[in-house]
């Protein structure tokens, strides 16, 4: 498993401090209170580590202010392979195993809370010490030792013949006189041997918690400040501030690949496919012999993915350049992006997202041309006006229960986007029958179509461990775009909203030379068409002509607009804006000058005004169609 730092570009584990002089007393507690704190947060979400080691918890060098920095590994594992029971041969053990996972023998070890807090117990252990165990025994010497150590426990705990016969194995393990009573007293609770007895993690922050800082240091004097802003040690202060997961996606976007990297060090052992073909293969893909050459061998242990590319790229950059990078980006830059630029716009639209409630115009005009994708769950939720309270509702309904569309969600799921590499994991297929099951039992009156599923996948796989979100996302949209779409009788929305145009009508369009064709931007409409939409008032006619001519006649309910170089187009926006929002064309009526409806057109195009066309030969090709010419009183 690899491990990703944002604050240096070398780390070194605990692990080693067996070959380097012992850490102090007052280090080692610093480290405690860091990887208690670490752990109670993992807790909190209901996350066990499992796999707690000296050489699980790294020590990125190269802090500023000299202090040691803590960032535990590997704390995953247990969590997605559920105790390893998705791993081939299961969890490996180590020599944090805590006694009463030694029960079950050979069998997958269960991870609990208390487990983990006898992990930390021995790390305290090595870190006082100065000794790893492995170089002192084998693992199955030490779990010898343990069972035997079960027997002699003095108060309770198991630390006393632990260390006793490290001591007798080890002539350079430090005494624990040196270290204080106060982590003697903290090792000695946490290798309790019944897990009731040992403490919490709030127990052990409180007895390793640091004093309050003077007030002196909180500040620090501007000439400080200006010497550490100005220190190149500070460049890379963009992606220090990100989160792992933006700083993630700029390694990517650099050209780094963690498989790469790892099938480099050997971490992950590759074969040729062709070494890998069964012997025989029947019935369902279900394959016989040549098994283990099939089995995907990945060595437990942290390798550190080198920053060095991603460190070089923005530090090349100023500070000032990577800020402004998004307010001068032009669309074909913003198409090809570049690592500069990208973080420039995360920081951006971050920036507009904590403040959308009063910034949504700038977000939505930001994010018109792209949207970074580690901000588009986010940039989602904002145009869909999604509240943190509207997540709630998930927890109220029961997503487990028998739902009368289960059957057809059993042949909907399975092949939902599955170009989609997410998509065909069977943890994609249980959040989406998840999320479907939840709108469907929020919402009595609709029911389950083909393609709700595509609909839902988007939310899914953008939200993919909050369907809470998830569910709130797609709520507001059908809301906003498909309401009462999904109803069992849906005839009359869809009448209203896709009215079927005249079939078998006649095609009058003048024929058009391709290079004239290239001058316009806009389609043309043709006279029969023009004719049954203004009838049946499903079109928005803008008629260009000067005033005196329109006076004379125009087209039923058309609106005059002459002064085509007013671009504030006031007049007609109220007009404009109704068309787009009911999906209703809007054709410009010209006169004889074909130029002025050419570029009065053009410039619609390019404010961004959808459905724009032109009635094909202008006014004169109607001009004596009494079904549509009034003269205005």
């Amino acid at each position: 498993m690899g491990t990703f730092d944002l604050h240096a570009s070398t780390s070194r584990r605990i692990g080693l401090f067996g070959q380097l002089m012992p850490l102090v007393t007052e280090e080692i507690l610093h480290i405690t209170r860091q990887i208690v704190e670490g752990l109670a947060a993992l807790h909190k979400e209901g996350i066990c580590v499992g796999i707690l080691t000296s050489d699980s918890i790294l020590l990125p060098d190269g802090e500023s202010n000299g202090s040691l920095i803590v960032r535990i590994t590997q704390y995953a594992v247990s969590h997605v392979s559920k105790d390893g029971l998705d791993i081939h041969g299961g969890l490996p053990h180590s020599f944090s195993i805590a006694p009463e996972q030694l029960v079950n023998g050979s069998a997958p070890v269960e991870t609990t809370f208390k487990t983990d807090v006898w992990a930390l117990g021995i790390v305290l252990l090595e870190m006082a010490t100065g000794v790893l165990l492995r170089d002192v025994w084998s693992l199955k010497q030490y779990m010898t030792i343990l069972k035997c150590s079960m027997s002699r426990a003095e108060k309770g705990s198991l630390l006393a013949p632990v260390y006793k016969a490290l001591r007798s194995a080890s002539s350079n393990a430090r005494d624990l006189l040196k270290v204080g009573e106060k982590l003697t007293e903290i090792i000695e609770k946490c290798l309790s041997l019944l897990p009731s007895h040992r403490p919490t993690l709030g127990e052990v922050l409180s007895c390793v918690r640091e004093k309050r800082a003077t007030e002196s240091t909180y500040y620090e004097s501007v000439e400080c400040l200006s010497g550490r802003i100005a220190s190149s040690a500070c460049k890379d202060w963009v992606l220090r501030e990100m989160a792992v997961e933006d700083a993630f996606f700029l390694w990517r976007l650099c050209g780094s690949s963690a498989e790469a990297i790892l099938v480099k060090n050997n971490v992950i052992t590759l074969r040729h496919p062709v070494l890998t073909n069964p012997s025989i293969v029947v019935e369902d893909l279900r394959m016989f012999g040549n098994d283990e050459s099939r089995k995907f061998c990945v060595k437990s242990g942290v390798v550190t993915l080198p920053d060095k590319n991603v460190r070089e790229k923005l530090m090349s950059v100023p500070s000032m350049d990577i800020f402004l990078q998004s307010f001068l980006a032009t669309p074909e830059s913003i198409n090809n992006y570049d690592e500069d630029l990208s973080a420039s716009r995360m920081r951006l639209i971050s920036h507009l997202l904590n403040s959308r409630f009063y910034k949504l115009p700038e977000l939505m005009s930001s994010v018109a041309p792209d949207i970074p994708p580690m901000r588009r769950a986010d940039v989602w939720c904002a145009l869909l006006d999604v509240r943190s309270s509207d997540e709630w509702n998930f927890f109220l309904y029961n997503t487990l229960a028998v739902h009368v569309s289960d059957r057809q969600l059993d042949v909907d799921i399975p092949r939902c986007h599955q170009y989609e590499e997410l998509m065909t994991s069977p943890a994609a297929h249980y959040g989406l029958r998840r999320l479907l099951k939840a709108w469907l039992v929020s919402h009595p009156q609709y029911v389950y179509w083909q393609g709700c599923d595509s609909l839902a996948a988007p939310f899914l796989l953008l939200n993919f461990n909050r369907l809470p979100t998830a569910l709130a996302c797609l709520t507001a949209f059908i809301k906003k775009y498909l309401n009462n779409f999904f109803l069992k009788d849906n005839s009359a929305i869809i009448q209203g909203s896709n009215e079927p145009p005249p079939r078998g009508l006649p095609c009058s369009l003048q024929h058009v030379s391709y290079q004239e064709l290239k001058k316009w931007h806009c389609p043309r409409i043709s006279t029969e068409e023009f004719a049954w939409r203004v009838s049946d008032q499903l079109i928005v006619a803008i008629d260009i002509r000067p005033q005196i001519e329109f006076g004379r006649g125009c087209v039923l309910r058309s609106i005059n607009y002459p002064n085509i170089n007013d671009a504030s187009l006031l007049n007609i926006a109220e007009p404009l804006r109704v068309a787009q929002r009911n999906q209703h064309p809007i054709c410009i009526v010209g006169g004889k000058d074909v130029e002025m409806t050419r570029k009065f057109s053009a410039d619609l195009v390019n404010m961004g005004i959808d459905g724009v066309c032109v009635l094909d030969g202008g006014f004169e090709a109607i001009r004596h169609d009494t079904s549509l010419i009034h003269v205005p009183h």
